[in-house]
């Protein structure tokens, strides 16, 4: 893996990371071309400041209501969160095959105390979500959604 991006449905970048291996994560499991939540872990110096530049976009587990996106018949998910967050898009390369995705960053560990690199830690999972889910905010007002075939622009 040479790089790790997120970047807002807009395109808009947010962070790229890489291609020191102390701004990769050290552990992902799962693939972003799956349904399933994927893990990610990044351990290293870079692990504080890779928490901040993520904040803004990232979900904290506690906020993220019924813990995970719920599910409709259509296929679509839907997300409630109580504080920040966006949908995102993740890239990045395994097994020589560029993978991204659509989904939710949520914070689940933030381990960064002072100290060498074993010390900062930061574990997010990503939930994928297929065109015309939504990410909804404290007000039950719409964050994000991701478009679907019918307007312009791709969810996934």
């Amino acid at each position: 893996m040479s790089y790790f991006t997120v970047a807002l449905l807009d395109g808009a970048p947010v962070a790229t990371l890489g291609p020191a291996s102390r701004e990769l994560p050290i552990a992902i499991e799962g693939r972003l071309d799956e349904t399933a939540p994927v893990r990610l872990l990044f351990r290293s110096s870079r692990a504080r400041s890779i928490a901040t530049t993520l904040r803004g976009v990232t979900i904290p587990s506690s906020d993220l209501d019924n813990g995970a996106p719920s599910l409709a018949y259509s296929g679509r998910s839907f997300a409630q969160t109580r504080s920040s967050g966006r949908i995102v898009r993740v890239a990045y390369i395994d097994d020589d095959d560029e993978l991204s995705a659509t989904g939710i960053l949520v914070r689940l560990r933030n381990a960064v105390g002072p100290g060498g690199p074993l010390v900062q830690e930061l574990e997010l999972l990503f939930y994928p979500m297929s065109a015309g889910s939504a990410l909804y905010g404290p007000a039950g007002s719409v964050v994000d959604r991701i478009p679907d075939g019918t307007s312009s622009g791709s969810g996934s």
